[in-house]
């Protein structure tokens, strides 16, 4: 894991600097720093991680600090085999097809007299050697239209990079580094930029035009080389990847209903069981407040046609189910309509019966599925989203706050507590919840208080980060997840102060948190930060910070406003 000094971005075209820690394999100790912080995510690994994280090739990746945030935060130390580097943006540049990062790389620290820039920067792809020695690990993130924009790639899957050396000396020498883009649209004027292997992320960087505003000088490195099949001012594309990702919001009720968001096209899930009876499509009073929160969703930035879909479950003919899936769908457009009114959308309703399961009528023995069939009966609403307009209710309607945290913002976690080998405890702070666009990004730092685990004879007992804060892609998430999700924190999550509304981790269309990434083992003793995003959380002031499994909690976060 790794920590950073916070930017402060100076302007167009001014040197935004930050200090972090970047890990060979452990993770940083933080304390407090005295100017604004800013995000990023991370999905560090180097060739000494263990297999766990293999499982992570596509999906791990951590984010770290919002620098739109949290005053009086101050680094101290970094902890174990780690690297500390000060990373120097001098400018996110329109360059043809592409937008260029500009930026150095200083090594202030390391467990040794180098730092091991050799995996520091390299993105984690841990089956993919060709990326070690480069800075193929840094991502751009649009948290308005929450888009996701990772490095161009050739044919042979190398990164449209600089590379980096294997090792750099600490002292004060800087070595330049620069990365390449899809061009984002014109009308996208700043993006967040995030060093995925630990590093910072910087909010609302202003992307500008022109050259490059690299500096010079005796202790200046320039680049080093790009193994791309191009050269480096090249502006053919043909035959790239330009990977431009859409993130993936999530909330929901725990039950009642779910909503999803993705490159511009929202659904939301209701479950039948709680909007109408047994067999009967008159919507019940528990129907009313759901339906209150689909109005919500669909003023706040809905348009085009919302199309009303009802379904059963696989007991009953099509001959009574599709008309009851119609009937329901009706109810659920009319009980709406009122409820937009003046909103740019129109509705249509349709019946499927039994069709399109989300989940099995049946066990694999034959048997009846009753959980599943509960979660077949639904009535979807699909709607194409204009984020913009989203945003601008969001701020007119949402009510944010710029207070401090308030005192004992934090809360103790047992994980597997039921475990006969294993039971790890953590002491988890919550520093800050900062809107950045249609996200909000989530800052805590956590501390394994004890554990009864050891890595063998004479070994330190560590707390199992890996799978202890891991969460499912649910609502809300289960604790301790699949093994496809493990190194991550994804099993922390939020809900508004009558706990009623869910936000999950906001993920990528692959599936992958914007989350931080764990090392399977933490010392005792030892404190880490970490960063996750979320869907924006509106019209509420504060909300309270789930730890895995719901239990434990803390309540009362204040929504502060950042830069975007």
């Amino acid at each position: 894991m790794a920590r950073r000094r916070p930017a402060r971005i100076l302007g167009s075209g001014a040197v935004a600097t930050i200090l972090f820690a970047l890990a060979g394999f452990s993770l940083a100790n933080i304390g407090p720093q005295s100017v604004p912080q800013s995000s990023h995510h991370s999905r560090h690994v180097s060739s000494r991680r263990t297999v766990t994280h293999i499982s992570r090739l596509m999906t791990g990746r951590s984010m770290a600090q919002s620098g739109t945030a949290s005053p009086g935060v101050t680094e101290s130390a970094v902890i174990g085999d780690s690297d500390r580097y000060k990373i120097s943006i001098y400018d996110l540049r329109r360059n043809g097809p592409y937008v260029t990062l500009d930026f150095g790389i200083v090594c202030q620290s390391a467990g040794g007299n180098r730092c091991q820039s050799r995996v520091d920067f390299d993105g984690s792809n841990f089956a993919n050697s060709n990326v070690f020695n480069t800075v193929a690990g840094v991502e751009l993130v649009d948290p308005v239209q929450q888009k996701e924009y990772q490095e161009v790639q050739d044919s042979k899957n190398e990164f449209f990079c600089s590379g980096v050396p294997s090792s750099i000396p600490v002292g004060p020498t800087t070595h330049l580094a620069w990365a390449n883009f899809a061009a984002p649209p014109a009308s996208v004027k700043s993006l967040d930029v995030a060093f995925v292997n630990g590093g910072p992320q910087f909010s609302a960087l202003p992307i500008t035009r022109g050259a490059a505003r690299d500096p010079s000088g005796p202790r200046v490195v320039p680049a080093a080389h790009s193994h791309f099949d191009r050269p480096a001012g090249s502006g053919n594309t043909a035959g790239l990847k330009l990977p431009v990702l859409d993130l993936v919001d999530k909330a929901g009720s725990g039950g009642s209903w779910s909503y999803t968001e993705s490159g511009g096209q929202a659904t939301m899930t209701l479950s039948a069981d709680v909007m109408f009876d047994f067999g009967k499509a008159d919507l019940t009073p528990a129907a009313q407040s759901v339906l209150a929160t689909v109005a919500t969703k669909i003023r706040s930035g809905g348009q085009g046609t919302v199309t009303v879909t009802g379904y059963t479950d696989s007991i009953g003919p099509a001959s009574v189910n599709i008309p009851l899936s119609e009937a329901r769908a009706q109810a659920v457009v009319t009980a709406l309509r009122p409820l937009v009114a003046g909103a740019p959308v129109t509705f249509q309703a349709i019946g499927k019966g039994s069709a399109d399961p989300i989940a099995p009528n049946t066990n694999p023995d034959g048997s009846d599925n009753p959980a599943g069939r509960a979660q077949n009966r639904r009535v979807t609403l699909s709607f194409g989203v204009n984020n913009a307009a989203a945003l601008a209710s969001t701020l007119a309607t949402g009510s944010t706050s710029t207070a401090p945290m308030p005192a004992g913002s934090s809360s103790d976690y047992v994980a597997n507590a039921s475990a006969v080998q294993q039971m790890d405890h953590y002491h988890v702070t919550a520093n800050s919840l900062v809107r950045e666009g249609n996200l909000a990004v989530l800052h805590l730092t956590i501390t394994c208080t004890s554990a009864t685990k050891d890595s063998g004879p004479g070994s330190a007992k560590t707390c199992e980060g890996a799978s202890d804060l891991s969460g499912t892609n649910t609502i809300p998430p289960r604790a301790n997840s699949p093994f496809a999700d493990l190194n991550s924190i994804t099993g922390i999550y939020l809900t508004d102060p009558t706990g009623k509304q869910i936000y999950a981790p906001v993920r990528d269309s692959r599936s992958a948190p914007l989350a931080t990434m764990t090392d399977p083992g933490w010392p005792v003793g030892n404190s880490y930060p970490f960063w996750m995003y979320f869907p924006a959380p509106t019209n509420v002031g504060s909300v309270t910070v789930q730890l895995p499994g719901g239990s434990a909690h803390i309540s009362n976060i204040p929504v502060t406003s950042g830069n975007n």
